[in-house]
């Protein structure tokens, strides 16, 4: 019972010596501590590099409502330094200044909601950029001539390469991107003599895979005083062959000194001659301003292209049919069979008959038109290429008819030393590979027979004891006599038929 009394004695004693106000401070400790954990401040979104200079980098965001302000921080060696807070939440931008030129850095930024002295902060947000690279120095005008103008500066040993323009009628224009930090010239060209220029030149690197550029470097130069260039050393541009279209013909090729194009009414004037009609025309250029002397080159207007519109195989050759062209010009055909040699047919009119064909078969045919000036044609493109068949037989006619005129030999087999009758039909058929007989008897058997009604030139006429071919319009060629020799007889039935044979 004695020691139960003095424990209840202890704890009362105890109680008694813990004051009131202890025990509330404990309490309010636990509350504010409770509401800190009950607040949470969202960090700050859209953090970006929003410009950049050489020693600049600009930092924006978007605004945190909850927020009274922000802290901005830069990594620095090998920790983060506060350079910057900002005590409101409406600013939104932060320049940071005295920066080396391109270079990289880091920032990051938080916000802060005040409470007393108990601040709550957001989590970090952090972002890296950097800076332009150096401006270019040391530019200046490394030489000139009439054309042209050189750039030089100093090598900017940090930047990737260097971005050139020229100014133009108050427009820049690139004139160069150099990819490299060593080349420090550049020399700018086609250009008017005697004449200002205005150019500017800035670095370049990237930030990651954005460009940054350096601010602008300008200035200014002039072109030298051309002396007077005769036209003599420019080159001129071909000049294409006109089509005669009853209008004058008023070429107007480029005239280059170099890489200098020359400009017309200010470097030269131009007058033609002959550039009306179908032949040789001229164009003489006079220089003037800085140019002086004159050129003059020729070219050809050509007669219009014709068409083919018809092609007829006929009994004596083939038609060719054409369309008249302007210009007061003739026209060519050209006929050619299949691995020989194309033979050319010249005609006023645009109709041409090929009567002379000794090969059968099929041919192809072109045409043009030509007209012939000083004793040179001009001729214009050829048309399209037809295709036409000659009868072998009448080749063979018009072939027998080439030796009109030799001799009569008994027994002879020679076109052209002399054949009897017979010996002169074997000899024509020998040329398209026939083998006949010698004799005139023999020749009713070969190929095959046809009726005088559908008689056709190349047939074989065969009389008694004597033979001829057929030539058309009731004409034979044959070996008649010693006294007429080859000749052409007009009535092909001056005496009893016995047979006509067809060997094509």
């Amino acid at each position: 019972m004695k020691k139960r009394l003095l424990a209840i004695t202890f704890s009362i004693l105890v109680a008694l010596t813990v004051p009131a106000p202890a025990y509330a401070m404990q309490q309010t400790d636990i509350a504010v501590s409770a509401e800190k954990q009950a607040v949470k401040l969202e960090k700050v979104n859209g953090l970006k590099i929003g410009g950049r200079a050489a020693d600049a980098l600009r930092l924006n965001w978007l605004k945190n409502s909850q927020a009274s302000g922000y802290i901005i921080e830069q990594y620095k060696g090998s920790s983060w330094t506060r350079i910057a807070k900002i005590t409101d939440n409406a600013t939104l931008t932060y320049r940071i200044s005295n920066l080396s030129p391109y270079t990289t850095y880091r920032f990051r930024i938080r916000g802060y909601l005040n409470n007393g002295n108990n601040p709550i902060y957001s989590n970090y947000t952090a972002v890296s950029g950097t800076t332009a690279p150096g401006s270019v120095t040391g530019l200046k005008v490394g030489g000139n001539t009439t054309d042209s103008i050189q750039l030089n500066w100093d090598r900017n040993v940090k930047a990737n390469g260097y971005i050139v323009d020229i100014n133009r009628n108050g427009v820049w224009n690139r004139v160069a991107r150099i990819a490299s930090n060593t080349t420090v010239s550049y020399q700018v060209s086609g250009l008017d003599p005697q004449t200002t220029y205005q150019f500017r030149v800035r670095t370049f690197g990237f930030d990651a895979k954005t460009p940054v550029y350096s601010t602008w470097k300008k200035i200014s130069a002039t072109t030298s005083t051309a002396a007077r260039v005769s036209l003599s050393k420019c080159t001129v541009a071909s000049i294409p062959a006109a089509t005669y279209n009853g209008s004058a013909y008023r070429p107007d090729p480029v005239l280059k000194y170099g890489n200098t194009t020359l400009v017309k009414g200010r470097d030269y004037t131009v007058s033609y001659s002959n550039n009306t009609n179908i032949g040789p025309g001229s164009v003489t250029f006079t220089g003037i301003g800085n140019y002086t002397g004159s050129v003059t080159r020729t070219y050809e207007i050509n007669p219009p292209k014709t068409r083919i519109t018809g092609i007829t195989s006929q009994a004596n050759g083939i038609k060719v049919s054409l369309t008249a062209v302007s210009g007061g010009s003739s026209y060519q055909v050209q006929i050619q069979r299949a691995g020989q040699k194309a033979v050319n047919y010249n005609t006023p009119t645009p109709s041409k008959l090929i009567s002379d064909l000794t090969e059968g078969g099929k041919y192809t045919v072109k045409a043009r038109a030509y007209k012939n000036v000083n004793n040179k044609s001009y001729y214009s493109d050829w048309t399209e290429i037809k295709t036409a068949s000659f009868p072998y037989g009448q080749a063979a006619a018009n072939y027998a008819c080439k030796f009109v005129g030799n001799r009569y030999v008994w027994g002879g087999e020679s076109l052209t030393n002399g054949a009897d009758c017979s010996g002169f039909v074997k000899a024509v058929y020998a040329h398209y590979g026939k083998t006949l007989p010698h004799s005139s008897y023999m020749l009713r058997d070969v190929g095959r027979s046809v009726t005088r009604a559908n008689i056709q030139p190349g047939d074989i006429v065969c009389y008694s004891g004597h033979v001829a071919i057929y030539i058309g319009n009731g004409k034979i060629v044959h070996a008649a006599n010693e006294s007429t020799g080859i000749t052409i007889s007009s009535n092909y039935a001056y005496t009893q038929i016995l047979a006509i044979r067809r060997l094509f």
